[in-house]
């Protein structure tokens, strides 16, 4: 991932935010045109904008029967038309759109349209009484501003609108402050602010005054030209020095931050101290700043069991959260495509499981889609996949409504109540089917170790699914439904649970959800940053969880995202015409996107995604694991690259004896790991053996064979007895000595190497000696391949 720092952006945005910006004052004149009294301006106290002053189109008008208004009345929103009303900004700048609105017919949707430019949908609940909403956040012009109202659902009133200027700022010229020494008053490079610039030679300083409306954090820019090279100066406020700054050599006049400053209300003293000199000041800009939002989102994921692969997934989106977006695109053709005009692919794959629905294959349907998961986890990418789930049953299949259109609520009688309230009944056993294939199709990617994103039963709030038409109480069981039985009876653990809905009422509850997200087609070209959309979500989960656009027409600008503070996750343009028809995501947008440093294409993802913020973990292997009487070599293989911190960096270790050795490691994010080798296969120690006969003695001299049956003690505590074998018989005489009866054969039947213990021995000795004695040795070996020795006799004495 490029380097993406959240402060640089911040700090660029502000930058290129204040140039635009003169000072805001909290309380302006603003004018509206009244509908009534054409061209007529109106004066409106503050920043409120009464609605009944606003060009009303259609059947919009002014009524006043509803209590608990503003001003004189309200506009009430019935059949069609429209409501535009107009602002005079006193500069460009950020501002908030807060609207009054009563909606007694239960909730409804309007849009606002800013100086030609779509803000998004704004939800208006159900009320009585009159109640305000925040529209979100847009960048106004200076000058006049127009606030477009569309009809939307239709059946409220618009009571009010509030603009609001977000922090301020102030220019400060420089040649207004106080100067000491050489410090002078200058006008002779061109390009400068005010009626001139104040320029630092041999020594002195300049001091500037800025009254703060309130203690606060804000943000210093200063203006200055610097043209015989680098030079440094020092910004002392309130008495209290703030480091240096760093003035980079321009021939005309440029602006530098230097930083954030605690002020305190009232008059604050901004010094520039003369520094290496040799440069001029033009003016500074006192704005309000804020500290950037620091989102609450931890890296837990709903399912404590999750795979490893999956929680590193987690760790990266959480780390990327609020300092850039993934891009995202629906279907592998279109991601192609992406690749065929910018160079890029998107770093997230949407998919859909359409075509695996039992009531679709029932037609001859098939799908790749799992195909191209698996190869686009392999080849580094994240993968998203959601589910047109059609219908189990109760396919109108009619024109307009084909079997193919199953997962529409037109297209299917199929009540998902009615299932969730009969679990006996067909109904409900085909949801449970249709889940367990989808499931088996999942578990593939679990396999392949590739973690999916994934977005089930979408939009449902709209109701045009049919997992969505009877309410948020069937879509949140069905939900809870799927969630338990995709983890507890499937076992998938590869999954991070994305809810898609901006509205309370259907949320299943945040043990069950990882991403909240919403849906949202912007008209052609308009690529705003939906800030009000985001900020909806982020207030109903508390900001506890992570915000994605699911689905988009226009990608929202990518410079405008971290300016307005619309921290999106991702976004995920839709298939065909949303990426490819040139209207909603022009060529030059396009580009602009897909080579953004904010925006993260697939290159940019990290090598270890997929073990990202993980500790480095190792698998041992073991020279020998059978029982052994040598050595074993332990051998640590890791997941990453690591640096061995014991062992003298060594990842082998010998083991002469059983024992254990735990390896330690870091990678090189300094994330430590530990592998434990134990080995309890080695044995070194001999068995014990122990030989007996059943006749020690052969006392009839008689020169007849005598078979004489042979038993042994052999134990071994560490690895056992393998074997027991007869290795020799001998005789401490010939086998045809003197005196000894001329006889031959006097062992016999003694089959070596095996564990015969029957042998015929002749009972006869040498007339000339002091007897005969046979030796019978055994041979033990044990199951590490230790050996040992040991004999019984048998004996003819001389005087038997």
């Amino acid at each position: 991932m490029k380097n993406k720092s959240r402060l640089k952006l911040l700090r660029f945005s502000l930058i290129h935010l204040l140039s635009l910006c003169l000072l805001i004052s909290f309380v302006i004149p603003v004018y509206a045109v009244n509908n009534q009294v054409a061209n007529t301006l109106v004066s409106v106290v503050g920043n409120k904008i009464e609605a009944e002053d606003g060009v009303m189109t259609g059947t919009v008008s002014v009524d006043n029967t509803t209590s608990g208004y503003s001003g004189r009345g309200y506009a009430s929103f019935k059949g069609e038309g429209d409501l535009t009303l107009t602002y005079q900004a006193p500069n460009a700048g950020l501002y908030e759109i807060t609207v009054g609105y009563n909606s007694p017919l239960g909730s409804k949707k309007t849009e606002l349209i800013v100086n030609n430019q779509g803000t998004g949908e704004i939800s208006l609940e159900e009320s009585a009484d009159f109640h305000e909403l925040s529209a979100g956040k847009v960048l106004l012009q200076a000058g006049e501003n127009t606030f477009k109202f569309k009809l939307g659902w239709g059946w409220y009133n618009l009571d009010y609108l509030l603009v609001t200027p977000i922090g301020g700022s102030e220019k400060i010229e420089a040649e207004d402050g106080t100067k000491t020494g050489t410090v002078s008053v200058e006008n002779t490079i061109s390009g400068y602010s005010g009626s001139g610039y104040a320029s630092f030679k041999g020594e002195g300083d300049l001091t500037l005054t800025y009254h703060a409306p309130n203690v606060g954090l804000f943000e210093i820019i200063v203006g200055y030209n610097s043209p015989f090279g680098d030079k440094k100066t020092e910004l002392i406020v309130n008495g209290q020095g703030t480091g240096e700054i760093s003035l980079v050599q321009s021939t005309g006049f440029h602006e530098v931050s230097a930083g954030k400053v605690q002020l305190q209300s009232g008059d604050n003293t901004v010094k520039i101290n003369l520094g290496w000199g040799w440069y001029n000041i033009d003016y500074i800009i006192v704005t309000s700043a804020e500290v950037g939002g620091s989102h609450q989102v931890e890296k837990i994921l709903s399912n404590p069991n999750a795979t490893p692969e999956t929680q590193a997934l987690m760790n990266y989106l959480v780390d990327t959260y609020g300092n850039g977006i993934i891009s995202g695109q629906q279907e592998r053709h279109d991601a192609n495509w992406i690749y065929d005009q910018t160079g890029k692919y998107p770093a997230l794959l949407g998919l859909d499981m359409m075509d695996y629905s039992p009531s679709r294959v029932e037609h001859g349907t098939s799908s790749q889609s799992i195909e191209q998961a698996l190869d686009w986890g392999q080849q580094g990418g994240i993968v998203q996949i959601h589910w047109h789930w059609n219908a189990p049953k109760d396919l109108l299949d009619e024109p307009g409504n084909e079997w193919w259109s199953g997962f529409y609520t037109r297209a299917t009688t199929f009540d998902v109540a009615y299932a969730l309230a009969h679990p006996d009944s067909e109904d409900y056993q085909l949801l449970l089917r249709d889940i367990d294939v989808i499931s088996n199709q999942l578990k593939r990617l679990q396999d392949a170790h590739i973690p999916v994103i994934w977005r089930p039963l979408h939009e449902a709030e709209g109701g045009w699914f049919w997992w969505g038409a009877k309410g948020p109480e069937a879509y949140k069981e069905l939900y809870l439904l799927m969630y338990d039985r995709m983890k507890n009876v499937h076992g998938l653990n590869n999954l991070i649970w994305v809810f898609n809905s901006e509205s309370e009422e259907w949320y299943p509850g945040d043990d069950v959800v990882d991403i909240v997200t919403t849906d949202y087609y912007a008209p052609n070209g308009d690529y705003n940053p939906l800030v009000n959309k985001y900020d909806q979500l982020v207030s109903l989960v508390n900001g506890t969880k992570l915000i994605a656009l699911a689905e988009n027409g226009p990608i929202p600008d990518p410079d405008l995202l971290p300016l307005l503070g619309a921290d999106w996750l991702y976004f995920m343009t839709w298939t065909g015409n949303s990426i490819r028809d040139g209207l909603q995501n022009d060529p030059q947008h396009l580009q602009k996107v897909y080579h953004s440093d904010y925006v993260i294409t697939r290159d940019e993802l990290p090598t270890d995604l997929y073990s990202y913020g993980l500790a480095p973990v190792a698998e041992v292997s073991y020279s020998k694991t059978d029982i052994t009487n040598q050595d074993v070599v332990a051998t640590i293989t890791t997941n990453k690259q690591v640096t061995i911190t014991n062992n003298d960096g060594k990842s082998s270790y010998t083991f002469a004896n059983n024992g254990s050795f735990t390896f330690e490691f870091v990678d090189q994010k300094g994330l430590q790991g530990t592998a434990v080798a134990t080995v309890n296969n080695i044995d070194k120690i001999p068995p014990t053996l122990k030989v007996f006969s059943d006749k020690p003695k052969l006392t009839k001299n008689n020169h007849k064979l005598e078979e004489v049956t042979f038993s042994w003690e052999a134990e071994d505590s560490d690895s056992g007895i393998a074997s027991v074998k007869l290795v020799s018989v001998t005789s401490n005489e010939p086998d045809n000595g003197s005196g000894d009866g001329n006889t031959t054969g006097d062992i016999q039947g003694a089959e070596i190497g095996t564990s015969d213990n029957k042998i015929l021995l002749r009972a006869e000795r040498s007339g000339n000696g002091s007897g005969r004695v046979y030796t019978v040795t055994y041979e033990a070996v044990d199951h590490a391949g230790n050996k040992t020795q040991a004999s019984g006799t048998v004996s003819v004495p001389h005087n038997g």
